[in-house]
């Protein structure tokens, strides 16, 4: 312990006046009389006024007086038994040091494991309290399993994955009311709990980036506790970090709330992150995702260049963006050119109004994009909505029992095709999507209408289909996107997808 450490914590007690610390020293003894060894406290017992605490060092000598803390004042001197509770507290003073040392030493070596998880619990024994690790988005990153925690409102903080809003403006008055220190805990109450927090910031390669938190079990904080959570949080954020427990901190707190959205956490949490924020959710939005063999944090930034008020994050290899606003405003957006600009795949959702369906919208894209690759559909800009009925069918676990739906005419047209190596059934695909205009079909099909019409007869004739009645066109669509599904669950014809 410093000479000044050990001159603080006895000025608690005790009045100290005419301090003069020439150069701070550490003090491992502690002896009444005179004496001139190196880290050591000398409590000097003069015949007549104060006691002097001296500490030699060099040429130079560390002091202060000590005076009676009587009611008194006039008392200049200690008496024999008030030296005798000087001595004792200050070495009391180094015991508690010295004991410290030792828990933070084992605390120490058993991080060498980097296993956070086991230094938590080994943490919370030595302190013998429940600890909780939040970040600086008041998310619950980890918490001991030593102790049951005492108080109930914690274990619903667990169960929800954030902090109370409480407790979190609870922090946010902390933080401004006080001095940023990573040596020092904070002591506040609770106005929804009858149980005191012992708070100490948390640092990572030198920014803020969280809590570590102590419960009181109601009984009054230990000046060890008090003294050792900051430094067991500085361990468990080093772990933690390197561990990438803590978020990615060059992406904003609006990034971790669409990361929250698709990691699907309890919608009481993200309705407090979004408080914490001030994040006002949109009436209306879609959801992008995109892949690219770029750089994904170049691509992050890119898309938040172009879209400002957007979620960003990067997901589960992908770059996901939540961008605000009404389908009538989104169609305004050429899909294509912003594709060019960022050389990317893009896979677009409906337009949709509820918040919480973000994680349900992020996975029909990514099963839209795996089917887009079954089908051999290779386009740039994908539309969830031409998906939709294809991912129904993936759905569907008995996926033979779909050949008893598609129909015997689009049956018989696709084993013509294979036989006579022709395009009929690529041309029924192409005439129902055009809506029956033959003129688009032909277009599209980069046929002339003659052609067109020799295949149309060609496919009634050989299916009896009556191709001018539109309410047939619905079935066969169906049958088509069945067949198409189903060749490429089977591995069979590399042909590209018929229908959208």
């Amino acid at each position: 312990m410093k000479y000044s450490e050990l001159l603080h914590k006895l000025a608690q007690k005790f009045i100290l006046t005419a301090i003069q610390i020439r150069q701070d020293d550490d003090i491992n003894a502690i002896q009444i009389g005179i004496g001139k060894q190196p880290h050591t406290l000398y409590i000097e017992q003069a015949a007549t006024g104060p006691l002097k605490l001296l500490n030699y060092i060099t040429q130079q000598t560390n002091e202060a007086v000590v005076r009676c803390p009587c009611a008194a004042q006039s008392e200049v001197s200690l008496s024999n038994q008030a030296l005798i509770a000087l001595f004792n507290y200050a070495n009391e003073l180094l015991a508690v040091e010295r004991q410290q040392e030792v828990q933070f030493e084992h605390i120490l070596q058993r991080s060498l494991g980097h296993d956070y998880q086991d230094v938590i619990d080994y943490a919370a024994q030595q302190l013998n309290n429940t600890l909780m690790i939040i970040d600086d988005n008041y998310r619950v990153l980890a918490y001991s399993h030593t102790f049951p925690f005492p108080d109930p409102l914690w274990q619903q903080n667990i169960d929800q994955g954030y902090s109370r809003i409480d407790f979190i403006r609870g922090i946010q008055k902390m933080l401004a009311q006080t001095t940023t220190s990573a040596q020092a805990s904070y002591r506040f109450p609770c106005p929804a709990s009858q149980y005191q927090r012992l708070v100490a910031r948390l640092y990572f390669q030198h920014d803020l980036v969280g809590f570590i938190v102590m419960f009181d079990d109601q009984q009054p904080f230990s000046a060890a506790q008090r003294q050792l959570l900051p430094r067991v949080g500085q361990v468990l954020s080093n772990l933690l970090g390197h561990a990438a427990a803590f978020k990615d901190y060059q992406v904003s707190v609006k990034a971790q709330l669409l990361n929250d959205l698709l990691e699907g956490i309890n919608v009481n949490a993200v309705k407090v992150n979004t408080q914490v924020i001030g994040y006002t959710v949109p009436r209306s939005m879609c959801l992008v995702v995109l892949s690219a063999k770029t750089e994904l944090t170049q691509l992050c930034q890119k898309v938040r260049t172009a879209f400002p008020e957007a979620l960003v994050v990067v997901y589960q290899e992908r770059v996901v963006a939540l961008l605000p606003g009404a389908l009538t405003a989104l169609k305004k957006i050429t899909w294509a050119k912003l594709q060019q600009q960022l050389q990317c795949q893009m896979i677009i959702s409906n337009c949709y109004n509820d918040f919480f369906a973000t994680k349900a919208q992020y996975v029909i894209a990514r099963h839209a994009e795996k089917l887009s690759l079954q089908l051999q559909d290779h386009a740039q800009v994908l539309f969830c909505r031409d998906y939709y009925f294809a991912i129904m069918l993936d759905r569907i676990k008995q996926r033979d029992v779909l050949t008893a739906f598609i129909d015997p005419g689009v049956q018989q047209l696709r084993e013509y095709d294979l036989a006579n190596q022709t395009e009929l059934v690529a041309t029924l695909a192409q005439y129902i999507s055009c809506g029956g205009k033959q003129t688009m079909t032909a277009e599209r099909l980069f046929i002339h209408r003659n052609t067109l019409l020799n295949r149309l007869h060609k496919i009634g004739y050989l299916t009896g289909l009556d191709l001018k009645d539109s309410q047939m066109w619905f079935q066969l669509e169906c049958s088509l996107q069945m067949q198409n599904l189903l060749t490429s669950f089977s591995g069979g014809s590399k042909q590209k997808s018929l229908v959208h």
